[in-house]
């Protein structure tokens, strides 16, 4: 005879769940297939109370008997308490969190990738949470494949998450509760129960987003209108909108936070979309500023770890010396005998504020991501960036018409579009070239004509050919 989950031979120390049939270990007080509540293990009879209105008048009760006291009320849900019982069973299992989130961004990322390759013909992965936007450099013409791509990328996205969250959901709160559970087993379990997941997401997204956009389209309507609405209406519909919005948005704040524990429901509890949120609204009744106390620290604290654990992506020129520079903004010591291979960014300084440094190292990233989707390996040509000014980077290049080429060449790219840009330098320099002379410098700032600067005859001007 199977035993009930199909596993031969059973173990001895097992416990069958009555409601599921799931063999659990008899120290679980929940069962890990279902999440109900399991029966108290059976142990031997004690023996019988001693209770003293049994003995008569005068009689001494019997010596080491202990007195009964009831037990002390559940403590209260703190921000403090919420954070700490979450650090515990994050440092306790820190591996298992790592490896589950890593692969999460390797596979979101994988899938951007693979959407892009089948939409735009180029393979660009963006490793994070969600698989990104698409690639650089497409024309905003192709607003249907630019559609295709957000919606396939958010669904797949979203399903994937939905698998992982509810997974370590159910993972956190039984290794907080100090019961056994595998990662795997906990990971099917989120495969069975995203379904709900996803729902409740969706459902709450739309919930919060609905409160704070459909003010901002009030807002911004009457400009749309291009000047045909009366002005004392257009006037009232943005105050009105200003209005909503604020009280919209505090609205939003307080049902996000009140319905943010609807995987726990779904999860430990077996609930559906709806019943995990209204769940969440019961349990977090009175305990919203705790929560929200917790979720502000970690902002605070992602926000602070963020800006101290730096990683550098570039060398900085700081006057005469070389510092290097991380994806924030923020200005590193160089370590002595560490070798860093980077380019060289100009135009940053220590007086300039840490928000722009930041706005203008993004810049730089999106430059090195979008040319080596046109061609991989083309950041490592680029010797020195030129961030002096926001609306015009410069790069200094070897290796545009061949790998092997040393030839340093100048580029200007504007502020946008780095992958056409530079796709239009790989198919053409060689011609340009042919036809000018050998080229130092190229200006593609203007939206119809590229500005040529060669030995042989000077400044040159030629039509773009996209």
């Amino acid at each position: 005879m199977r035993t009930p989950s199909g596993s031969w031979p059973p173990h001895l120390d097992e416990a069958a769940c009555p409601f599921c049939g799931a063999l659990n270990n008899p120290t679980n007080l929940f069962c890990i297939q279902c999440g109900r509540s399991l029966p108290a293990a059976p142990t031997s009879s004690p023996p019988p109370p001693i209770n003293p209105s049994v003995f008569p008048p005068g009689t001494p009760g019997v010596p080491g008997a202990y007195p009964y006291f009831p037990s002390p009320p559940p403590r209260r849900a703190t921000f403090g308490t919420i954070l700490s019982g979450m650090f515990d069973v994050w440092t306790k299992n820190f591996a298992n969190f790592f490896v589950v989130f890593l692969v999460l961004g390797l596979v979101n990322g994988l899938i951007g990738g693979l959407l892009g390759l089948v939409i735009y013909g180029t393979f660009g992965p963006n490793f994070g949470l969600f698989p990104g936007g698409p690639p650089a450099g497409v024309s905003t013409a192709a607003l249907g494949n630019v559609l295709l791509f957000a919606i396939l990328s958010v669904l797949a996205g979203a399903i994937v998450n939905s698998i992982v969250t509810g997974g370590m959901t159910e993972y956190a709160v039984r290794r907080f509760r100090g019961e056994s559970i595998s990662l795997e087993g906990a990971l099917r379990r989120g495969l069975e129960r995203f379904l709900s997941i996803l729902g409740a997401n969706i459902l709450l997204t739309l919930l919060t987003l609905g409160l704070v956009f459909l003010p901002l389209l009030l807002i911004f309507l009457p400009f749309s209108a291009g000047g045909t609405v009366d002005p004392a209406t257009a006037f009232g519909a943005i105050c009105g909108g200003l209005v909503w919005l604020a009280v919209g948005g505090v609205v939003a704040l307080y049902v996000g936070i009140a319905m943010s524990l609807y995987a726990p429901a779904i999860m430990m509890e077996n609930a559906n979309a709806t019943g995990g949120l209204m769940r969440s609204w019961r349990v977090t009744k009175r305990h919203w500023w705790s929560l929200f106390g917790a979720f502000l620290i970690m902002v605070i604290l992602s926000v602070i770890i963020s800006a101290v654990i730096g990683l550098p992506i570039a060398f900085l020129r700081n006057g005469t010396e070389l510092a290097l520079i991380d994806a924030h903004g923020v200005i590193l010591d160089r370590p002595r005998g560490e070798n860093f291979q980077f380019p060289i960014v100009t135009g940053l300084s220590d007086n300039m504020s840490r928000e722009e440094r930041g706005r203008r190292m993004q810049t730089y990233q999106d430059f090195v991501k979008d040319i080596d989707l046109v061609r991989a390996a083309s950041s490592d040509r680029v010797s020195e960036i030129d961030l002096s000014n926001p609306k015009d980077l410069r790069a200094v290049m070897t290796g545009i018409s061949s790998a092997n080429e040393s030839q340093a060449v100048a580029i200007q790219f504007g502020q946008s579009d780095f992958a056409g840009k530079f796709r239009l330098v790989v198919d053409n320099f060689a011609q340009w070239q042919a036809t000018n002379g050998r080229v130092r410098s190229i200006d593609l700032q203007y939206s119809r004509q590229v500005i040529l600067n060669t030995d042989t005859s000077g400044t040159t001007t030629v039509a773009k050919t996209r």
